[in-house]
């Protein structure tokens, strides 16, 4: 993947979101105990129950507005109420509204996460789909590594500082996805050619479809494109191997 430029950047647009998503996701579980108000039981529960409507969101839009879409506004959605919840002073008693923000915060980041593994796996070609989004999942748990360390650090500069942080992030990898290609409707890349050419003009049919014409014709040029898929370069080695075997018996019997 990392030979084609299209497919790593989009690998590492996807990496960073995978990454921001588990350290705001987990950030914010995390941190429920440091918001406002006498009962951190309450909080807590609030925290799970808010990750509901942000399910809501993805199964009644992503289907309607696209992966890319709801990709951004869940993660902007994420990260402007834990920017907005951080600069409100304690002094001005809105407790209810930190609450309120954080909570938001918590519904999209889970939002978040559902769209970012329906993405990934649709966004890159069959042949390396399994490793990228194992790679993925890798960032994720780097995320997840760093998210407690990160509310460690609102204890030795300010209460204000995770949640800005995990505001900047995810604004960051919201409007990074704005550089994804759409895949609804798009028919999934199979090998790495039409992987590379995938969210291009180029991958979709002369008459101008989103439809299997374009697969079928980058399937037939992709020889001139200098790409091979890795399973037909096996099966074309598999079958040289059982072609030999009947080539020496036929020699065999020539000579008998």
């Amino acid at each position: 993947m990392m030979n084609y430029p299209r497919m790593r950047n989009r690998g590492f647009i996807i990496y960073y979101n995978w990454f921001t998503v588990s350290l705001v996701f987990y950030g914010l579980s995390l941190s429920t105990s440091e918001l406002p108000g006498d009962n951190d039981f309450l909080n807590l529960s609030l925290s799970g129950l808010v990750e509901f409507p942000g399910f809501l969101f993805c199964i009644l839009l992503m289907d309607r507005l696209g992966r890319r879409a709801c990709l951004c506004m869940s993660m902007i959605f994420c990260g402007v109420p834990c920017i907005v919840a951080a600069v409100i002073p304690k002094e001005a008693g809105l407790d209810w509204l930190v609450i309120t923000l954080s909570m938001i915060g918590k519904a999209f980041s889970g939002a978040s996460f559902v769209l970012v593994y329906n993405y990934s796996a649709e966004a890159f070609p069959t042949v390396i789909r399994n490793g990228v989004v194992g790679v993925s999942s890798m960032f994720a748990r780097v995320g997840g590594i760093l998210a407690p360390l990160v509310n460690l650090l609102g204890s030795y500069t300010s209460k204000q500082v995770p949640p800005i942080v995990f505001g900047v992030c995810a604004l960051v990898a919201g409007l990074l996805a704005l550089l994804l290609p759409e895949t609804l409707g798009v028919p999934m890349p199979e090998t790495l050619a039409q992987g590379e050419a995938f969210g291009t003009p180029e991958y979709y049919s002369v008459s101008g479809e989103k439809g299997n014409g374009s697969a079928k014709q980058l399937e037939n040029d992709k020889d001139k494109m200098g790409e091979t898929n890795g399973y037909e370069s096996v099966a074309l080695k598999e079958s040289e191997g059982h072609d030999s075997p009947s080539s020496d018996d036929d020699q065999a019997h020539d000579n008998v």
